[in-house]
């Protein structure tokens, strides 16, 4: 965070945040603490990591139903024995440890499967289910409920990622960053003041009308409460209490986090924008791009 925020001086600040009509002072305040997401330790299963796990991806409910039929004890049974198989603690893996759900999952007894949407990094989706009467249950339920959150125009395909203990990818797939970038564009006209601010993005529990939310950090103090929900609404809540409505298209996953474009309705009548997920690398490839797509938005 350091190395990110560094650069930023008092000015700065005080620019982007008068421009969505909030003094540094205000903005310095913290959000309440309940909002935070508490990392609690819980009882769990070790996993099985197999070397080549099939690529058990559906496309519609029909196939679905086939590939949950790869999904059933036997074969997970079989996968597990591969010479190679590795023991793995939930603890090594960030998306079991840190990720509510994720330790949800490793808690729970059988009936357990995760789908996620791919290729990852254009296909937002996720699906984590317990409490089926089986694995094949599970698996099916997983990639149902994956495909059914995709649009109409999308193509992706959902992917069975773990199945009760079992792991069907690369560990990688299970990395879930505690904080990530986000980079805040404020609406005003002149060029110098339209440089964002660099922010990190930690996660935070969500109001029950919003599915999804993060916390905006500088260095020093919560800058701002984002929430979404899937049908594309938007909140920025600022510590003075004041909440700017927008839109947000999510384009897939990075780092195990959720990244995508905001626009908001700030307090001056003109539009605030944040990336958030994007690494400093992508976004300076992508800027112009990202920043269209975040303009495109419906109000």
């Amino acid at each position: 965070m350091a190395g990110i925020l560094g650069g930023m001086n008092k000015r700065s600040l005080f620019r982007i945040f008068t421009a969505l009509g909030l003094s540094l002072a205000t903005a310095a305040c913290t959000l309440p603490e309940a909002r935070r997401p508490q990392i609690i330790p819980s009882q769990s299963h070790r996993l099985v990591q197999p070397p080549r796990p099939p690529e058990l991806i559906a496309r519609d409910a029909a196939q679905a139903a086939q590939v949950a039929q790869s999904a059933s004890p036997a074969r997970l049974a079989t996968l597990s024995a591969r010479h190679g198989s590795k023991r793995l603690e939930p603890s090594q893996l960030a998306f079991f440890h840190l990720y509510p759900p994720g330790r949800a999952y490793v808690a729970a007894g059988p009936g357990r499967a995760i789908a996620r949407g791919t290729p990852v990094k254009s296909c937002p989706q996720e699906s984590i289910i317990i409490g089926a009467a089986g694995s094949e249950q599970a698996a099916g339920h997983a990639l149902r409920a994956c495909l059914a959150q995709r649009d109409d125009a999308s193509d992706c395909g959902c992917r069975l990622i773990a199945v009760e203990d079992v792991l069907l990818t690369t560990s990688d797939a299970f990395n879930f960053a505690q904080g990530v970038s986000a980079s805040l564009y404020p609406g005003t006209g002149s060029r110098a003041a339209r440089a964002p601010l660099p922010l990190v993005a930690t996660p935070a529990l969500p109001s029950p009308d919003h599915d999804l939310a993060v916390l905006l950090r500088d260095a020093r103090e919560i800058r701002a409460l984002v929430e979404m929900s899937r049908d594309g609404s938007a909140r920025m809540q600022l510590p003075n209490g004041t909440r700017l409505p927008g839109r947000a298209w999510i384009e897939g996953f990075r780092r195990g986090r959720l990244a995508g474009v905001m626009r908001f309705e700030a307090a001056n009548g003109r539009d605030a924008v944040l990336l958030l997920g994007y690494e400093p690398g992508e976004i300076a490839e992508r800027e112009a791009e990202l920043l269209r797509r975040a303009r495109r938005l419906p109000r």
